[in-house]
């Protein structure tokens, strides 16, 4: 997402404000040249912070634009007056590790008419191989859980029957720099009935029918439609699979996550017991029917 940017000409010198919303972590601000680069000292600058949500940080970069200092420096373009420079924000870990850079350039423009002012800002963003080199390292735990297919929120002891949805919410909770972007794999096994329904392979539901899958915020949902076969004998249901991480908030990092069992996951659901002979549905019927006309 580009942070928004706006310029201030109220106070004695013009100045840009630039709004972030980050990770509560280490971070870096360091203003360069436009080759995102070259550390430059031509314009000062100074943050106020405030914590948004847990996890969360808001920044306001303030920037201040000394005309004396700008004009006729190598970032001041003499011809159509403006000048351009690269904003550069990184979050580090707890262990000074790289994690995450974002990087933007800003051409401002300038208006002499009165007094040095500051006219607008365009913003680019550089190419993002720019930022290949970075990682984020993944070290949380995913979860999974029976859930509400509407508020996403955790639903236990929710006994589920023939032609009842399973509904399967998979999210990262302790790491607010990774979601999980999509699943790739979902099982469901039952010991007792030796049954297994392989549900999503290669992140593709097996029937669009039976399997749907749905995100937000972060958060997978895949709604299935369980089988006739998992109610033939008494047994919970199992439900594992493996997912794919993404980077929170930033689609030039990338997810370090080679170790695969941190993708995993798995719990279980209670079913209800199967009918016995003569309490079938086809039973019940009959005895309902027999009570309407009993004398």
């Amino acid at each position: 997402m580009i942070p928004p940017a706006v310029t201030d000409n109220s106070g004695t010198v013009p100045v840009i404000k630039i709004k972030y919303r980050i990770s509560d972590r280490i971070y870096k601000v360091v203003v360069l040249k436009d080759d995102c680069n070259t550390e430059i000292d031509l314009i000062d600058s100074h943050i106020d912070e405030e914590t948004s949500e847990p996890h969360f940080l808001n920044l306001l970069v303030s920037l201040d634009v000394n005309q004396e200092t700008i004009e006729g420096s190598e970032i001041w373009n003499n011809e159509d007056k403006t000048f351009r420079f690269c904003l550069s924000t990184t979050l580090y870990s707890n262990d000074d590790m790289k994690i995450s850079k974002k990087q933007i350039i800003f051409t401002v423009g300038t208006n002499n008419a009165a007094a040095f002012g500051l006219n607008g800002v365009t913003i680019t963003i550089p190419k993002p191989e720019e930022n290949n080199d970075l990682n984020v390292n993944y070290k949380g735990t995913v979860s999974a859980y029976q859930c509400n297919p509407d508020t996403y929120e955790k639903e236990d002891n929710d006994v589920l029957g023939p032609f009842d949805i399973l509904h399967v919410c998979i999210t990262e909770d302790s790491n607010p720099d990774v979601i999980v972007e999509s699943i790739r794999t979902l099982t469901l096994r039952q010991n007792s009935s030796q049954v297994t329904y392989e549900a999503i392979i290669d992140g593709n539901p097996v029937s669009d029918a039976m399997v749907v899958t749905s995100s937000n915020d972060g958060v997978v949902l895949a709604s299935v439609q369980l089988i006739e076969a998992f109610f033939s004998k008494e047994g919970h249901l199992n439900v594992d699979g493996v997912v794919l991480l993404g980077a929170f908030g930033d689609e030039n990092k990338r997810v370090d996550d080679t170790g695969k069992e941190n993708n995993t996951f798995d719990f279980s659901v209670e079913l209800t017991k199967p009918c016995g002979e003569g309490n079938g549905l086809g039973q019940v019927l009959v005895n309902y029917l027999n009570s309407l006309f009993a004398f």
